[in-house]
């Protein structure tokens, strides 16, 4: 018989003509249980009292969702956006009936496919970041439905998180020379304060001169993703890129996203160098931190990064490094060594 516990409460159930029937048969003792779960299964296979599946499809229970908790958000359209790849695929189906292994094909056919951002000059690879914030949206779609009483498991419990490749496109100092030289004096000041604050193009984008930035500590405020808002404190260059910017036009970098993106990659062309993005400059900015003996703690609340975990898979590389060079410095005392209280091991026979 099928069976199944939920709290003190054994539950019937079972899929029956296509459908996945749950059930409370009220008992908490096993054999009455199975009793009752034998006059359920009688009673939905003959029609009785119009017996039918109460949990929804994951269609059904996305247009609750979507109306209820997407509202909320600052980013509400993403919920969409990324519900919209899930939904062709299992939007028909029961949300009793999509299994763990349903979950994982899915998570890795998105793995494989190709991103749509008409922002990328050539298509690649979904990045594992994209895949994973995918998958905590439909994991919290799953829990509210168990949240409002559903009787289902989450599938996307136990699954494995796959991991970052850390970024590699870093701006040596010979390339920002070159760099600078082949961008006009605003531009040339919107790299100079990127690299000296890390922080994202929107957030630079956002940056109000009348209401964020403080002059006497030095810090500029910004909000970051999912409407986190941080103070970052700007190194000297910084700080005087934005006095030069707000002394020659009277406002900040407010271009179209895409057109800073566009004149980076003119000006990448122009100095002969790899392609560069604007999330490069701040990449380069968390290298040359922890090059320079900056605290990686530190280093994660400057970047806005949710913990100092997301800023460890980013710049992992960098901390082998150094804990390979701190390790030649370190010495570490042990015995003399010499002929007689060194024992050679035994040799084996061939």
């Amino acid at each position: 018989m099928a069976l199944a516990k939920r709290g003190e409460i054994w539950y019937f159930s079972k899929r029956i003509g296509g459908r996945r029937f749950r059930v409370s048969t009220g008992y908490a003792d096993r054999k009455s249980a199975e009793r009752r779960a034998s006059d359920i299964e009688h009673e939905i296979r003959a029609g009785i009292h119009g017996w039918k599946s109460t949990i929804p499809s994951f269609a059904q229970w996305w247009a609750v969702y979507r109306k209820t908790y997407t509202p909320q958000k600052s980013a509400s359209r993403r919920d969409a956006q990324i519900v919209a790849h899930f939904l062709p695929l299992f939007g028909a189906k029961g949300l009793a009936d999509i299994t763990k292994s349903d979950v994982v094909r899915y998570l890795n056919l998105r793995r494989v496919q190709m991103t749509g951002n008409p922002g990328h000059k050539k298509r690649r690879p979904i990045s594992e970041s994209t895949v994973r914030r995918e998958r905590g949206l439909l994991q919290a779609i799953f829990q509210r439905a168990i949240e409002e009483g559903y009787d289902i498991r989450n599938p996307f419990h136990g699954i494995a998180r796959g991991k970052d490749r850390p970024r590699t496109r870093v701006l040596s100092l010979d390339e920002e020379t070159k760099l600078l030289g082949a961008l006009s004096p605003r531009f040339q000041r919107f790299v100079r304060f990127a690299l000296g604050t890390g922080c994202r193009l929107q957030e630079i984008r956002g940056i109000n001169p009348e209401r964020d930035i403080d002059s006497a500590r030095g810090t500029v405020h910004v909000t970051g993703k999912f409407g986190k808002e941080r103070d970052v404190p700007m190194q000297p260059d910084a700080r005087a890129a934005l006095d030069e910017q707000l002394d020659a036009e009277g406002k900040l970098w407010t271009q179209n996203p895409q057109r800073l993106r566009q004149v980076l990659a003119a000006a990448s062309v122009r100095a002969k160098m790899p392609h560069l993005t604007p999330h490069a400059l701040r990449h380069t900015f968390g290298t040359r931190w922890l090059q320079a003996g900056g605290d990686i703690y530190k280093l994660s609340k400057i970047l806005g990064h949710s913990s100092v975990a997301v800023t460890e898979a980013h710049y992992a590389h960098l901390l082998k490094e150094d804990l390979i060079a701190a390790s030649k410095q370190v010495k570490i005392p042990i015995a003399p060594r010499n002929a007689e209280n060194v024992v050679p091991m035994p040799r084996r026979r061939a």
